[in-house]
């Protein structure tokens, strides 16, 4: 096997030597495979000096081991960042860096094996620090931004870590610790990983572990900085969640837990809910420690949340795809076992509704968009890998997933995977891989099925036709590509004589056929929740929807009828100001708590979207007012009404400043918090009181660090928050993302709409510095706090401007973004 190992090397690096690719921004696919071709078992061995002080340099030196099959130029990727010395077997050079890349040359290069030592300065961004600790995050492409490395999925590799650290540290990474002299720690070599994989925490900690919960026969630790004794009391529920999520995998999948450790650490202002890197998961405090009044919502997203990282442990960690263009396929299992593990765990949720909210809803707010894209799609180059991310890839994907499973049979699906598992484990794989191991045992065209539903962008819209006892239903791609997505799609026809159900089947044609056994009034459309897309209604089939759903006895199927609605008013083919009213006459009927959130927050988009109702205002009010009512819907309706009111300013200031509960409800310091920004907005006058007093109610030093720079937003004097607003524009300050998103929709608050227009224009142009020096998410969730406040023709107007003035130049992943978060704006 060695022997047939290296005569494949070498055959393939006469290939490629040949023909070098240029060496430009960012890593090309064409170097990517350039290298994964010629070069194998590579190594790194890092150290990071640490200093207590953030404003200090992090000194840095690694050796990078590897072999290749003949001599040649070999290019390490490195952006950011001082190369100070490097010697390549022996031999020192000069740092030859061009174009984001350290390239060693040919004649220092020997056939066979090869250690290349580098000195460097550790770069800024993506050592994300502050005053107490840090933490780096690596995905998608940012490992360059770190150390020099051969940064592609595909190139796993082994680490050995060596960090010395501050006086009185605690330091985890992907692997145990191997010793520990002094201040200086050693860690044990990771398994084979991706580089985005690799990480490393250190800082003020507080450890906590519970007897018998257990990763590879070994104690799972839990890293945070609460200081909240309720909070804390959580660790144990959190470990038991990560714990049971891996014994659901290890069964399911037939494979053991494939790394050496599990451990988690809780960070606050986490960018991203979490991030699986092995043996050092991280996890956002806000998702992880919940209040005490914690709604069934928040409690479900906990457990999911811990799911979805676990589960990477096997799809993304374990399992990984060979090149960004494909990062769906982690996110994808990552989900939809998610909402598989997680159901035993709570019977008594309807799990039918929390997947419809889960997956459906966030998918629909991206594909029903002009910005709408194929869950897989082509990518050229690393550098723009983080633009791949979105809700389709998140979301979608699940729901696409479970039609395919459902196509297949859950058993021949289950083999499937595990196949792929087995396969695949420590190595890289595609999306078109496991369609060949699906397509084995398929009874169908698995890879024209994939075509459409992953390869193509939009969601079908559907029309249904009315004759008599018939019904025609009629598919359309919104695209005008002339694409039939396979799905069968239940519908109940309604008439005089009664009610029943048909299956409106989509395999191959775009128009489908049923029919009653009398003659049918109306039809309620995807009436057991389980399609996917847009299904049309006007106004008059609106108004026999609306009176059909206190009527429906089950819960999944009055969802749907209320997403069907919703969509419909996002596409301005019902009237907002009748919604926004409908649902103050249905709230008090409907008893499900998390039907009970969807109409809250339907309902204050259409409120927002007609100009304003009173009427929903006063019904805001009254749930939160009435203690003979539920906790939680109390506590929705609180939250709700809190952006939206002018009307009841003077309760939200009087609740706040009154520490007790309000007639019974429980508010906890995060809604105390948000209730002060708000009423910063409304009250500029006592803006300075408020900033104030809300920061003595915060005991916890990151979470009073967080709210000082977050209420810069809510300043009362313009002049100071147009200094803010520009202070977002330079990427130094923009590092705790997080807190610039909550702050850069504060500056655009519904109520500041006139004023904040004029920051629309600086936002977008923006975009592009916010792409290339952010996270995966910030272009995302930079748009959406920029834009999804304003509603004004004079913001439509900015909007449009800057996609025609840019639509040519600007990269279309990017574009997409805005073209996704100003939807409502474009439509």
């Amino acid at each position: 096997m060695k022997r047939a190992r290296i005569f494949l090397i070498t055959a393939l690096s006469i290939l490629t030597a040949s023909c070098s690719p240029s060496v430009t921004d960012g890593v090309s696919k064409e170097l990517a495979e350039s290298r994964k071709a010629a070069i194998a078992d590579v190594r790194y061995e890092i150290r990071f000096d640490i200093p207590r002080e953030k404003s200090e340099p992090v000194a840095a030196g690694e050796t990078v081991r590897f072999s290749v099959a003949q001599k040649q130029d070999v290019v390490l990727d490195a952006r950011g960042f001082e190369v100070s010395a490097v010697t390549v077997n022996g031999t020192s050079m000069t740092p030859d860096m061009r174009n984001e890349h350290l390239i060693v040359p040919k004649r220092l290069i020997e056939s066979g094996e090869n250690a290349v030592e580098i000195e460097f300065t550790a770069g800024e961004q993506s050592l994300n620090r502050r005053d107490k600790f840090l933490y780096t995050l690596l995905v998608p492409d940012r490992a360059r931004t770190l150390f020099p490395c051969f940064d592609q999925p595909d190139m796993k590799s082994k680490y050995a870590l060596t960090l010395t650290v501050p006086e009185g540290w605690t330091a985890v990474s992907n692997t145990s610790v191997e010793s520990r002299e002094g201040n200086t720690i050693r860690f044990a070599e990771t398994e084979p990983l991706s580089t985005y994989l690799f990480s490393f925490v250190a800082g003020e900690f507080e450890c906590v572990s519970v007897e018998g919960i257990e990763a590879s026969g070994k104690p799972i630790h839990l890293y945070h900085r609460e200081t909240d004794p309720a909070k804390i009391a959580e660790c144990g529920e959190v470990l038991r969640l990560v714990r049971s999520s891996i014994d659901w995998l290890e069964e399911y999948t037939g494979s053991d837990y494939p790394f050496g450790k599990y451990d988690l650490i809780v960070l606050p202002d986490f960018q991203y809910g979490g991030m699986e890197h092995t043996g050092a998961t991280l996890y956002n405090d806000r998702r992880i420690f919940l209040s005490a009044n914690a709604t069934t919502e928040e409690i479900l997203d906990r457990a999911q949340l811990i799911a979805h990282e676990t589960a990477h442990m096997w799809f993304g960690d374990c399992v990984t795809m060979r090149w960004f263009n494909d990062v769906w396929t982690k996110e994808v299992f990552a989900n939809f076992f998610a909402a598989k593990m997680v159901r035993p765990l709570y019977p008594g949720i309807n799990h039918e509704i929390a997947d419809l909210k889960s997956y459906y809803a966030p998918a629909y707010t991206e594909d029903r968009t002009i910005g709408s894209n194929a869950i897989q799609r082509n990518l050229d180059n690393l550098n723009n890998a983080g633009l791949i991310y979105c809700n389709i890839i998140y979301d979608k994907s699940p729901v696409v997933m479970g039609m395919l499973e459902q196509r297949l049979g859950p058993e021949a699906f289950r083999k499937g995977i595990q196949e792929y598992v087995r396969k695949f484990a420590y190595a890289n794989a595609t999306w078109d891989e496991l369609i060949e191991i699906f397509s084995q045992e398929a009874d169908f065209d698995v890879a024209e099925w994939s075509r459409v539903w992953i390869k193509e962008k939009g969601m079908p819209e559907y029309t249904a036709e009315i004759a008599g006892n018939e019904v025609t239903v009629t598919q359309k791609d919104p695209f005008g590509a002339g694409n039939i997505w396979q799905q069968n799609i239940t519908y109940t026809l309604v008439g005089a004589e009664g009610e029943c159900t048909a299956e409106a089947v989509f395999d191959g044609g775009a128009v489908a056929r049923m029919a009653a056994p009398f003659e049918v009034a109306y039809v309620i459309p995807n009436s057991d929740g389980k399609a996917y897309g847009r299904f049309v209604v006007d106004e008059k089939e609106a108004l026999s929807l609306k009176k059909a759903y206190s009527g429906i006895s089950d819960e999944t199927g009055r969802l749907s009828v209320l997403m069907t609605l919703y969509e419909n008013l996002w596409h301005k083919s019902i009237d907002a100001a009748k919604f926004a009213e409908w649902i103050c006459y249905i709230l008090d009927s409907e008893k499900n708590t998390l039907i009970q959130s969807s109409l809250l927050s339907y309902g204050a988009a259409a409120a927002r979207w007609c100009g304003g109702s009173e009427l929903f205002e006063d019904t805001l009010f009254q749930i939160a007012s009435d203690a003979s009512r539920s906790s939680e819907l109390r506590l929705l309706a609180f939250r709700t009404l809190m952006p939206l009111t002018t009307k009841y300013s003077k309760f939200l200031f009087m609740t706040w400043a009154d520490d007790k509960p309000f007639n019974g409800l429980e508010l906890s310091e995060s809604d105390r918090t948000s209730l002060a920004y708000q009423l910063m907005v409304r009250y500029p006058e006592g803006a300075t009181d408020i900033r104030r007093i809300q920061e003595e109610k915060i005991t916890n030093p990151d979470r009073k660090e967080s709210f000082l720079y977050i209420s810069q937003a809510c300043a009362a004097e313009r002049e100071e928050r147009d200094a803010f607003f520009e202070s977002l524009l330079h990427a130094e300050t923009r590092s705790a993302e997080s807190r610039v998103t909550t702050a850069l929709s504060l500056l655009n608050h519904p109520l500041r709409q006139e004023d904040a227009v004029r920051y629309i224009t600086p936002g977008l142009e923006a975009i592009e510095e916010v792409q290339r020096t952010g996270d995966i998410f910030f272009p995302s969730t930079w748009s959406n706090a920029l834009l999804s406040n304003h509603l004004s023709p004079e913001a439509a107007q900015a909007v449009s401007d800057f996609v025609r003035a840019h639509e040519k130049s600007m990269n279309p992943l990017l574009m997409t973004k805005v073209l996704q978060k100003g939807g409502w704006l474009l439509q």
